[in-house]
């Protein structure tokens, strides 16, 4: 081809290349002007203007971006395919360019018979080569080989072996890769491959496999993306029913689909699920490097349940009439926490700071992992695993104030799974598919489900996100969809709100797009006959008409040990609040304006208290300069916009007859300029 030659006449050989890349296409959907491959016609081929479309994916393109797909080369690279394919005319280049070759797998007829060879070279890169025809042009031969295989027949790998071992009843092997297919060899197993790889699997291959024993491993692949930008958006790609594409286990199962009612038995042996540690795109030469023996690869064969076609599952919810409402229950719809946290959905728990939205919600979720009710309402046990974006180095201290509050031994053994380095759900989709990897190892390790997932928080999940931004909202948004479709467990995404405000800091579209939020909040008329703060979450949004729901708690104090300097450390543990078992109607009987000073008593403590100096009552936990109780009060007496004289003057009044009533009362204590609290009860204050 002259280099100046329009990239469009590559057009021309379109139909070719679809057919060397792809196989054979669907002729019962295919038709004179369009080629379709899959066997459901999915991806079409366009033969006058050589473009190819995937209607799974949503993506599609010319020559070059079909090659690029199928063989992961970029367009340059993909230009050079076709020159070694036979399409374009060769370039003449130093036989260093080749890279240097590191090893060759030749493919064999039944009679053994050299028919190609698959050619392995340094950069990694693999190309196929056959032995010169009589009419091959001289030019076309380089070493004593032709880099064009068109035409050639395509069979399994090590096609004599495997044909004696299925006439004796011997287990096969099927793998992805002559280099695993030989590995396996050299330790007495038989095994074979397909050449191409993934998805180039024929009926012609299934052919050689009548009556066969079969064990198929696959490559422990990451999930597949959609071609990057122009020609795609380089998102995750998913099958029609919403599983992700994992390329090696896909292929396994396409083989596994290929192979029944040929082969005599299928079995698809996946190593992730014994070796946890397994790699992204490991395969069986990675374990056999890592320890694994032939007596433990027999044992995971022999342990191996027959295959069986994975059942259709509806990317949106589909149920037939006889699934819809199945008699004895009201409907198909099922809670992680019955009434409030729903399954297979994300829920946002929004709050201000030092609302309690984070300790709550890790009560919740150990409610979860142990199996008891939560707040009276039944839960659905299971794995838990919460990501401590924001505060992962200091949950070992909420773990021990847990431990203690209910009395659990340290080391016992609970689906509970904390990871403490925080995601970036923004930047990329990298940390998605990594974290989306590491849950799928752990809950391999666990004999329940996974059913809840706890991202805690948002804006620490998100660095560099516009919160107001609904494009930025976007994004994150289509992460959490994945994670949450991944696993179909409930995924609880923990935000703030802006202080004072009443609905989750930033877009709107944080409301509205999730189905279940739930707000925490500090109970601002009430507190315990402590002093202590009151928390309540409050179900907002529910889909199921479950709003309104509500439950209250405390966050007790607890001493968790000693630091290495020896001073106390310690956290909080959520305790359920039950106003009408407390002490609240009980006590000093205060009037509202009484109650307005205790209240900013409290919130002056809460904000500048110090500890007692000498001379004041040891007894004393924390004393407040009166300014801070006066300016408390203030705000919750006098209305910004109403700064008058008048009110300045009625709110003095106030101030000084309700601290004069509650000093001699006994119920605070005064020695200028520092107010407390005796810790006498004042009724309707809480328990």
């Amino acid at each position: 081809m002259n280099m100046h030659e329009p990239i469009h006449s590559l057009a021309v050989h379109m139909e070719a290349i679809a057919e060397e890349l792809l196989g054979s296409p669907n002729a019962r959907l295919s038709s004179d002007g369009e080629r379709r491959y899959g066997k459901h016609g999915s991806l079409s081929i366009d033969v006058a203007t050589g473009r190819y479309y995937d209607h799974e994916s949503k993506t599609g393109g010319g020559v070059l971006d079909l090659i690029s797909r199928e063989t992961g080369r970029d367009h340059k690279a993909a230009m050079q395919w076709m020159r070694e394919h036979g399409y374009l005319e060769q370039r003449e280049r130093p036989p260093q360019q080749l890279g240097k070759e590191v090893a060759h797998y030749s493919y064999t007829d039944e009679n053994d018979e050299l028919l190609f060879q698959v050619v392995r070279f340094e950069p990694k890169t693999f190309r196929q080569r056959r032995r010169p025809h009589p009419g091959d042009p001289p030019d076309k031969i380089k070493h004593g080989w032709v880099y064009a295989v068109r035409g050639i027949r395509y069979v399994p790998y090590r096609l004599p072996e495997l044909m004696e071992a299925i006439a004796n009843g011997q287990v096969v092997y099927v793998v992805e890769g002559e280099k695993d297919a030989d590995n396996l060899s050299k330790i007495g197993f038989v095994a074979t491959t397909n050449p191409g790889g993934v998805g180039k699997w024929s009926e012609s291959h299934t052919a050689f496999f009548r009556d066969a024993d079969v064990v198929i491993i696959p490559h422990n692949d990451p999930q597949a993306r959609n071609p990057d930008p122009p020609n795609g958006d380089g998102a995750l790609r998913f099958h029609p029913d919403g599983r992700p594409v994992l390329p090696g286990q896909d292929h396994a199962q396409d083989v596994a689909k290929s192979l029944s009612g040929t082969a005599q038995r299928v079995r698809v042996l996946d190593l992730a699920r014994h070796w946890p540690d397994m790699p992204p795109k490991g395969d069986v030469s990675d374990w056999l490097k890592a320890g694994g023996t032939p007596d433990a690869l027999h044992a995971l064969a022999d342990a191996t349940p027959d295959w069986s076609a994975v059942p259709f599952r509806s990317r949106f919810g589909g149920l037939r009439w006889e699934e819809i409402a199945i008699s004895g229950h009201a409907s198909g719809y099922t809670w992680v926490v019955e009434d409030i946290i729903p399954m297979d959905e994300i829920i946002l728990i929004y709050g201000d700071s030092g609302s309690g939205k984070s300790f709550g919600t890790f009560d919740l979720g150990m409610a979860v992992a142990r199996g008891q009710t939560f707040i009276g309402r039944n839960t659905e046990p299971g794995l838990v695993v919460y990501v401590a974006a924001e505060a992962g180095k200091g949950f070992s201290k909420r773990k021990l104030a847990y431990v203690i509050q209910h009395e659990l031994p340290h080391k016992a053994t609970l689906p509970f799974y904390l990871c403490t380095k925080r995601p970036d759900f923004f930047g990329s989709d990298d940390d998605l598919v990594a974290l989306i990897a590491e849950i799928e190892a752990v809950a391999k390790t666990y004999n329940v489900p996974l059913v809840l997932i706890i991202l805690d928080t948002l804006s620490a999940l998100a660095p560099g996100m516009n919160e107001n931004a609904s494009q930025d909202v976007s994004i994150v948004r289509k992460r959490l969809v994945a994670l949450q479709q991944r696993f179909g467990a409930a995924v609880i995404l923990v935000h703030h709100k802006p202080k004072g405000g009443g609905s989750p800091r930033g877009h709107s579209s944080l409301t509205a797009d999730f189905e279940t939020t739930i707000e925490f909040e500090i109970v601002a008329d009430r507190r315990t006959s402590k002093g202590g703060s009151i928390h309540r979450a409050t179900v907002r949004k529910q889909r199921e008409g479950k709003s309104g729901i509500r439950w209250e708690f405390t966050l007790p104090v607890i001493s968790v040990g000693r630091n290495k300097w020896g001073n106390e450390e310690t956290s909080c543990a959520a305790v359920a609040y039950d106003a009408t078992e407390s002490a609240e109607r009980t006590g000093y009987q205060a009037t509202s304006n009484e109650r307005l000073l205790m209240h900013a008593l409290f919130d002056a403590i809460n904000d500048y208290g110090v500890p007692p100096p000498f001379p004041l009552p040891a007894s004393v936990s924390k004393v407040v300069d009166v300014g801070y109780v006066r300016a408390a009060m203030r705000a919750k007496f006098v209305d910004d916009d109403t700064d008058t004289e008048a009110a300045d003057n009625r709110f003095r009044g106030a101030f000084k007859r309700a601290g004069d009533k509650l000093r001699d009362a006994k119920i605070i204590g005064i020695q200028k300029p520092y107010w407390w609290w005796t810790g006498k009860p004042v009724a309707a204050m809480g328990g």
